[in-house]
């Protein structure tokens, strides 16, 4: 009984509700907090159902009832900025004082380890922190905590910038607000919500990812892998407890994470402005400001040039801005020291398009290119009085190619606000790339010292590229099926059982195949033995067949899961494909009731969770393009992409399809419709 009332009091506490009388303020709300200057400032807690909250602040008083759950929230008049401490009280049943509270700017600073590296990692930070003493200059650091579920409150306290507390400030964001503060002269306050290593989905909500626009772009969960890169579990345990709290908008700096080779640095280009637009509409904000670096130049980073173009494809969206930084990175440091070089960069591009200011002129962007004979003329907007190089030479960086996309050093002229480029090895250029590399050896920029922005005009695939769901054929009725009865009663030579499989008397004992006028068969599978019956873990038909990997294969199962008893494998469905060089490249799905599995190297990811009427079968379609990468679709809606595991000398010495158990652990009961397949190429229902 007292391990219950602990595990009671547990959950109340984390869905928000109050066990006592005592009313409660959110965590962000603590001594030192700096409020959101001209807007309304939400400020919400806990307190008992029913029970009337009054806030104080200002001249203001507020009041509400908490709602049945035990949450309020209430919304102070907006304020013009105030450097005088105040306090903040919060009556209910008890009172909450929160003192030294002040009104000014306030801005959220998120991303991964270059937003969160603190001024005590640079020695160049030293004497400005021991001279440190702006008590109007605050951060408020949120603690990393990964979610499954969304948290509603955050732990953390607000730091003024001293001596005592300037090594734990961000250094981007201690910068970045050092610049504020000088050109506005109100207080500043930074809310640090960062976790090196992150990825974009991480910061996502289920909600967002689960959009139609980005069904198949990222899986939904990758079981077992790092929480800060697994689907919206920053977001829960991180983001959540902030939200609506009061900011003027958000500066970012990620997207490292996105350039490794277990991510997509293409899909950046879907997921990236789908965060943007998620957090914008938590915060019942549609233009909340948004601003974010470009990565800069680093060795033996060769997706990054698809990440930074996918970081620009961003600034499609309103209300936000980027800054390049490929002049000022530092090649062998995947963490700049100069973070003052970034934040003063940033600051100028937010102080002048969001604060009015005269900062931020524009770094040249790519417009458009002609074609005359064997040169190509470059046109740019945010040139300024025009073009030069910062070190005196002939620009350098470019790259033109002709219709066969091989790309080869261009030469470059500068012609006032144009660049003239021309090849002596491509006499028929159809396309041009501008620092295209991970280290670009660049140096053309307008006449205020901006670089031009990385670009390419040319739509050749790219990394990663490969692994987004393309449009493929129709086909609704595949060659070949074979009825779930029939398969396991054997009337299909082609399929062969395993060994339990090929016992059709047990099978029928055990009371396996039913339904045979309708051709649904339920399949019994179980890993312990049940009286007379034996363990039946590889209860399994696998049907070998000659299949052109440069033709494509679809196979598909009907089925209706139910009853399981292992959390990572289901009913399973796979595929090998002999490749030109004698290697077989495998794909695995596991499914289960209204969830679909795909296994791709250590990896477990979640196609699919919370699928659609688990009391019906489905159709789950595997679609093998002619490139080697899989398909996956649920009934008619493609969930992702599957690259296969290739595999040498294994023991499956030919192409192969398999569907039932194959592994040794768990039980489950499913009805099996039918099996399906085409070896005439990769169709979409």
């Amino acid at each position: 009984m007292k391990c219950f009332l602990r595990v009671t009091i547990l959950l109340l506490a984390l869905c928000g509700l109050s066990v006592h009388a005592d009313v409660r303020v959110s965590g962000l709300f603590a001594d030192g907090v700096v409020l959101q200057r001209e807007q309304p400032v939400p400020v919400w807690g806990w307190a008992e159902p029913g029970e009337i909250v009054t806030v104080e602040f200002a001249g203001q008083t507020k009041s509400v009832p908490a709602d049945a759950t035990g949450n309020w929230r209430v919304t102070l008049d907006a304020m013009p900025a105030n450097a005088e401490p105040r306090a903040l009280v919060v009556r209910g049943k008890s009172t909450v004082t929160i003192r030294d509270v002040l009104v000014g700017e306030v801005w959220l600073a998120s991303g991964q380890s270059n937003m969160a590296l603190r001024l005590a990692e640079l020695e160049s930070a030293k004497e400005e922190i021991q001279s440190a003493n702006d008590p109007l200059l605050r951060t408020f650091c949120v603690p990393e905590r990964p979610g499954e579920r969304p948290w509603v409150d955050v732990g953390g306290r607000w730091l003024r910038w001293s001596d005592q507390t300037g090594a734990q400030f961000s250094a981007i964001g201690y910068y970045f607000a050092k610049r504020l503060r000088k050109e506005l002269g109100v207080p500043v306050g930074i809310v640090l919500c960062a976790w090196g290593g992150s990825s974009v989905v991480a910061w996502t909500s289920p909600e967002a990812l689960r959009a139609p626009e980005l069904r198949g772009v990222w899986p939904e969960d990758v079981l077992g892998s790092r929480p800060n890169i697994q689907p919206s579990r920053l977001y829960h345990g991180m983001l959540h407890p902030l939200i609506p709290f009061g900011i003027t908008g958000v500066i970012w700096y990620q997207g490292e994470t996105e350039g490794e080779p277990y991510q997509n640095p293409f899909a950046y280009r879907f997921l990236f402005p789908a965060m943007i637009e998620d957090w914008r509409s938590h915060w019942q904000r549609p233009e909340l400001p948004f601003f974010w670096v470009q990565l800069p130049n680093l060795r033996n980073k060769p997706t990054w040039p698809v990440v930074r173009e996918s970081q620009a494809e961003a600034l499609r969206l309103p209300h936000t801005g980027m800054i390049p930084t490929i002049d000022i990175g530092q090649e062998d440091q995947l963490h700049p020291k100069n973070k003052a070089d970034f934040a003063n960069r940033l600051a100028d591009l937010v102080l002048a398009r969001h604060y009015g200011r005269a900062t931020w002129p524009g770094a040249p962007v790519f417009q458009k290119f002609e074609i005359a004979g064997s040169a190509m003329r470059l046109h740019f907007s945010s040139t300024g009085e025009g073009l030069k190089t910062n070190d005196g030479q002939k620009p350098r960086g470019f790259e033109v190619a002709g219709a066969d996309g091989k790309f080869d050093a261009a030469n470059a002229e500068i012609e006032g606000a144009e660049v003239v480029v021309r090849s002596t090895t491509v006499t028929q250029p159809v396309a041009v790339r501008y620092a295209w590399q991970a280290t670009p050896r660049v140096n053309l920029v307008n006449n205020l010292g901006l670089p031009l922005l990385p670009f390419r005009s040319d739509k050749f695939p790219v990394a990663g590229q490969e692994m987004m769901p393309q449009k493929l054929p129709r086909k609704g009725t595949l060659a070949s099926l074979v009825r779930g009865a029939d398969l396991v009663l054997g009337r299909n030579a082609e399929w062969k059982p395993s060994p339990l499989a090929a016992d059709v008397a047990l099978l029928e004992k055990a009371g396996v195949v039913r339904g045979q006028p309708t051709g649904v068969c339920p399949l019994i599978v179980r890993d312990r033995a049940v009286g007379k019956l034996p363990a039946s873990p590889d209860l399994n038909w696998t049907l070998t067949k000659d299949i052109d990997a440069n033709a494509g294969l679809t196979v598909e199962v009907r089925v209706l899961p139910h009853r399981f008893g292992n959390a990572t494998r289901g009913f399973d469905l796979e595929a090998g494909v002999k490749q030109g060089d004698g290697k077989l490249r495998q794909y695995s799905l596991t499914i289960f009731p209204m969830r679909l599995h795909a296994f791709q190297g250590s990896e477990v990811r979640v196609l699919g969770a919370n699928l659609d009427n688990c009391t019906a079968a489905h159709t789950y379609r595997l679609a093998i393009r002619a490139d080697g990468v899989a398909q996956v679709y649920f009934d008619d809606a493609c969930l992702g992409t599957l690259a296969g595991e290739l595999r040498d000398n294994d023991a499956q010495s030919s192409s192969f399809i398999r569907v039932g158990k194959t592994t040794t652990e768990g039980e489950w009961v499913a009805n099996l419709d039918h099996v399906a397949v085409e070896t005439g190429g990769a169709f979409e229902p």
